[in-house]
């Protein structure tokens, strides 16, 4: 199963791309090359998730994942509800 996303992670301004749901991880994608390669294909995780919330950038959509060694990504989400909810649903 990989569920689709479309996303904006938010590291140093905000870069484009997509997020994946798969059935052990979230993972971002994007193709910019001159992004460190650890951002162009992020893997994050459930059992390393301590946390989802949604909120607002400006007026867009967001999420913030915090993950267990206190690190924490934000990101642009425009299904946000949908991207929350699914990613509840996996991590059970």
């Amino acid at each position: 199963m990989k569920e689709l996303y479309i996303a904006s992670f938010i590291h140093q301004g905000i870069l484009g791309g997509a997020l994946y749901l798969t059935d052990t991880m979230t993972v971002f994608r994007t193709n910019k090359l001159t992004v460190d390669k650890k951002y162009r294909n992020l893997q994050i995780k459930y059992a390393d998730i301590l946390g989802c919330i949604g909120g607002w950038l400006i007026c867009f959509p967001s999420v913030t994942i915090t993950m267990k060694d206190g690190m924490a990504y934000k990101f642009v989400v425009f299904a946000r509800k949908k991207y929350l909810n699914r990613i509840e649903e996996l991590r059970r």
